[in-house]
């Protein structure tokens, strides 16, 4: 038997395009940088020159950015799934009573939410990756040295990796906020005191600890987003390369 409890009405109807709009934001921020490297103006007239230089992208992508970018998008599909599996339903999730009956509320992001979720998420990781090697492979710009070249890849780069580790964790935050809110509620039990529910502390700690790391999920993908990184441009002497 089950009793049932009130949902949230939050995330249903329209929820599952809203749980997928940062990942759409972010897929057309990353294709318009990519447009932008496609675009990259190469060297023009009769007497072209250009170094031959073999560039991977992990020399042109900022190493712990690159790391921070792809654990929160692990991070997120490991949510995802477990979020999934934890849901007594497409987007419940229940509690079993002391009588054996359950209680049941939502909205939780279970599967309904979580494959939506899931696939954006497949989508931007390919287009980041596909446009830091758009980056790694464009052509060298005219007149400048090999450091300044660098330096300017890293850049665009850096700029790509702050769009889609806060794409991710806008993301996680989100589906971990509304999943904690949720815990917390089947833990309070039926506040209306139309179900003899009993208050189960395991539960409210473990949804507030969830709420609580969602909130600091956001807050960190927003400075790493945001905040101004020293990246020294090299030596201004060196803009032209010698000869």
């Amino acid at each position: 038997a089950s009793v049932g409890g009130q949902d949230a009405g939050v995330l249903t109807g329209m929820g599952r395009l809203v749980a997928v709009v940062p990942a759409a934001a972010g897929a057309l921020f990353i294709v318009a940088h990519a447009i932008g490297d496609l675009t990259w103006p190469g060297p023009q007239g009769r007497q072209r020159e250009a170094d031959l230089e073999v560039r991977t992208v992990s020399e042109v992508t900022p190493t712990r950015l690159a790391r921070w970018t792809w654990m929160m998008g692990t991070l997120l599909v490991v949510a995802t799934v477990a979020f999934g599996l934890a849901a007594s339903g497409p987007r419940t999730l229940s509690r079993v009573l002391e009588d054996g009956q359950t209680y049941t509320l939502g909205s939780f992001p279970g599967w309904w939410f979580g494959v939506p979720v899931l696939l954006s998420t497949i989508v931007v990781a390919l287009a980041c990756a596909a446009t830091l090697r758009i980056i790694s492979a464009r052509p060298a710009v005219t007149g400048t040295s090999a450091g300044w070249d660098r330096w300017l890849r890293r850049r665009s780069a850096r700029r790509v990796l702050r769009g889609s580790q806060l794409v991710a964790c806008m993301t996680l935050a989100g589906m971990s906020l509304f999943a904690g809110m949720t815990v917390r509620s089947l833990g309070l039990g039926d506040t209306s005191g139309y179900l003899a529910t009993t208050v189960s502390p395991g539960y409210v700690v473990v949804g507030t600890i969830i709420s609580w790391l969602a909130l600091a999920i956001l807050v960190a993908g927003t400075l790493v987003a945001l905040v101004p990184v020293r990246d020294h441009a090299p030596d201004p002497e060196s803009l032209v390369p010698s000869t």
